[in-house]
């Protein structure tokens, strides 16, 4: 790309969240006719796929038809190989990534470098409006094995493998304006401050990721670090797709560079499982792509803060996460974490479900917390949402954070999924 072209695509970032909706509309047109049709022409897996669904790809030319197309899973691409890459680009010119594999199922990604470039300036954005100023430190804890940013833009990263100590140390010695990185070394991070009465200066904002943020970890994460908290949603196969602004009114959907569809489930009509297209990646194409991920309303009202992007409250778990009662009803996580925020003394829980009939509730609870208040006002409110033909069992634990790497599930479901 070239420095002219560079330069557009980021005035075209910056700018797109404050421009009318007609405008977007038009820009999110204008980029999915160029997918579309690149998908068609030099992607194999693409032009079976419209081929059997006996779509020209010449008439998808509006965000409503998108719907005339099939929605395409991990799974699909992962069966398609080396069909789900674009013929166009030589592979020495594309950039790989692998996703996480938090469903057990990792996947290798192609991207070109306008794509990597508009996915830098997206983050970057989401950035800016959690009040991050250019030039700023940013610390980001984030896996061993992934990529260090470039030493010239003036962020660190260190691993969240190294222990407590070791990450105050490194954030005594850099003393960053921003912390950003998975909720759960985060929150260890906090845990460990609390314990030694240790306490960060500077710290003006801190940036949580890849798991979900329910309330009370919010709220303990403000207080330990002194500082405003944003939430950051994204994919490895995306970017960041959604971000939260100084307002804190839900995360604005990056819309100029990924639609989302939500396709509602269950009977309140308040959670939809996502359905995004990229409207910049040609290398490796993701259209109607089924993230699996479930998000709570999608706000169409403008924002306060003058950003007119859509918005969604927050993104709740996964459709794979939903627990099954015996009748046959699923029941989101949402439901579930909605049912023991209310819950004194809970501070860190987790549901899991093996089979229909029975849960298990680990969890963490306060110190002052009498031992048998809190597995009592659990099982209390489970039963008014999942009855009593459910067993529930709690168990108390010291720490129920997951293996280093592995991302936390509030709600997870181990029941082989249909």
């Amino acid at each position: 790309m070239s420095t002219v072209a560079a330069a557009r695509a980021a005035w075209s970032v910056l700018r797109s969240p404050r421009i009318d909706r007609s405008a977007l509309r038009r820009l999110q047109e204008h980029k999915l006719r160029r997918v579309v049709n690149h998908a068609w022409q030099h992607v194999p897996y693409y032009r079976r796929l419209f081929d059997r669904a006996r779509v020209d790809p010449s008439t998808v030319r509006t965000i409503g038809d998108l719907s005339r197309l099939p929605v395409t899973s991990k799974k699909d691409l992962l069966e398609a190989g080396s069909d789900a890459f674009s013929r166009f680009y030589p592979p020495d010119k594309l950039v790989t990534h692998r996703t996480t594999g938090s469903t057990g199922e990792p996947m290798t990604m192609r991207f070109d470098r306008h794509f990597e470039r508009v996915r830098s300036m997206v983050f970057l954005r989401a950035l800016l409006a959690a009040g991050y100023r250019p030039g700023e430190r940013l610390l980001m804890m984030k896996p061993g094995h992934s990529k260090r940013p470039p030493a010239w833009i003036g962020w660190e990263a260190v691993s969240f493998d190294e222990s407590p100590e070791a990450m105050l140390e490194r954030i005594g010695r850099t003393r960053p304006a921003m912390l950003y990185g998975w909720v759960t070394p985060i929150r260890e991070l906090a845990v460990h401050m609390r314990n030694s009465g240790v306490r960060i200066q500077g710290l003006r904002a801190v940036v949580t990721t890849a798991e979900t943020l329910d309330e009370t970890t919010r709220v303990d994460l403000k207080k330990a670090f002194g500082a405003d908290l944003y939430d950051f949603y994204g994919l490895t196969e995306m970017g960041t797709v959604a971000w939260e602004c100084s307002r804190h009114d839900g995360l604005h959907v990056s819309e100029d560079v990924v639609h989302v569809e939500a396709d509602r489930v269950g009977a309140s009509g308040n959670e939809a499982t996502m359905i995004m297209t990229s409207l910049e990646l040609t290398a490796m194409p993701l259209i109607r792509y089924q993230t699996g991920d479930l998000a709570v309303s999608l706000d169409a009202r403008p924002c306060a803060c003058g950003r007119l992007f859509h918005r969604i409250r927050q993104v709740s778990g996964r459709m794979v996460d939903c627990l099954q009662l015996p009748g046959g009803q699923l029941l989101s996580p949402y439901s579930v974490t909605l049912a023991l925020e209310p819950v004194q003394g809970l501070t860190r829980y987790q549901v899991l479900q093996e089979q229909p009939g029975s849960l298990l509730v680990r969890y963490e609870a306060a110190a002052a917390a009498p031992a048998m208040a809190v597995p009592e006002a659990i099982r209390s409110a489970l039963v008014g949402l999942v009855g009593h033909d459910v067993r529930i069992e709690t168990r108390r634990e010291d720490s129920i954070s997951p293996p280093s790497g592995r991302k936390f599930r509030v709600v997870e479901s181990l029941i082989k999924a249909e």
